[in-house]
């Protein structure tokens, strides 16, 4: 009986190499075949300032300075044709650009271990040109760099974001399942995640914090008022050393560590968890 284990066993392991090997000759994908792509947008009919990006893939977006005062837009990574005929079609209009990486086709048993990441790269004569940005990631992971704008939306429904240097009047992030980690951020902020963690260090503005199912942690650097809420998390927070205003705070199932209000100034940190623990500091 073992030996009939044994040998079972042995004839599954080689069934699992020889599988293995099958798809490495097939680049470890089932779908639709992945084709490198690379292409560059040179806009040249007026200053851009409306961009939408729409993605299905792991996709890193940095803007950069242009060293000789043109503005385009390169795109590189591993797509499927049909995506590529779509991205062979854009072309800007009227200072607007979107460009969708998306494959509405409904596929079955895609089991795909290649690399599908995208890397986005928006060259500006001046980084403070553009009005509103739209960044959307679907099933996908999202990097965004350097990014400066009147308005700014970031949104992901199953994906982690990993936002750098942003700068706007207004800035809404919105992940449905997936993490939020954020640095070197300067706008009036909302920020919403249902399933997840989200991290914001060095943040300044005025800002709304919301978590439904998840942690919040947020570095605050410049006095500002802050509205943060988590119904199951915790919720830790370092407030300016120049924070001299009122601390609002209340755990429904939780334990509360606070600094004394200064009550100096009318801003305002409030803080609302349903179960969870909040923990607030302040480095004079």
């Amino acid at each position: 009986m073992k030996k009939k284990v044994f040998t079972l066993a042995t004839v599954g392991l080689i069934l699992v190499i020889v599988g293995i090997v099958g798809m490495s000759s097939n680049q470890f994908n089932f779908g639709d075949k992945l084709t490198e792509y690379n292409k560059k947008w040179t806009i040249d009919n007026g200053a851009l300032n409306h961009l939408i990006v729409n993605s299905e893939y792991n996709t890193d977006i940095e803007f950069i300075q242009s060293t000789d005062g043109t503005q385009s837009i390169e795109l590189t990574g591993l797509f499927e044709d049909k995506v590529i005929s779509q991205l062979n079609e854009i072309k800007p209009q009227n200072g607007e650009f979107e460009i969708n990486m998306m494959d509405d086709s409904i596929q079955f048993l895609i089991i795909s271990f290649k690399s599908q990441k995208a890397v986005l790269t928006i060259s500006l004569p001046d980084l403070n040109q553009l009005q509103d940005v739209g960044l959307h990631f679907s099933s996908s992971n999202g990097s965004v760099t350097n990014l400066s704008a009147n308005n700014i939306e970031i949104t992901s429904k199953s994906g982690n974001l990993n936002l750098e240097s942003l700068f706007a009047k207004q800035l809404r992030i919105e992940a449905n399942s997936g993490n939020i980690t954020g640095t070197n951020i300067q706008s009036n902020i909302q920020a919403t995640v249902k399933s997840g963690n989200m991290n914001i260090t060095n943040y300044a503005g005025e800002g709304t914090f919301k978590a439904n199912s998840g942690n919040i942690k947020i570095i605050q650097k410049g006095a500002s008022s802050l509205d943060i809420s988590a119904k199951s998390g915790n919720v830790t927070l370092t407030a300016d050393p120049n924070f001299k205003g009122f601390y609002d705070v209340n755990a429904d199932s939780g334990n509360i560590h606070s600094p004394e209000s200064l009550r100096l100034t009318k801003d305002l940190i409030k803080v609302r968890t349903n179960s969870g623990n909040i923990n607030i500091t302040q480095n004079n």
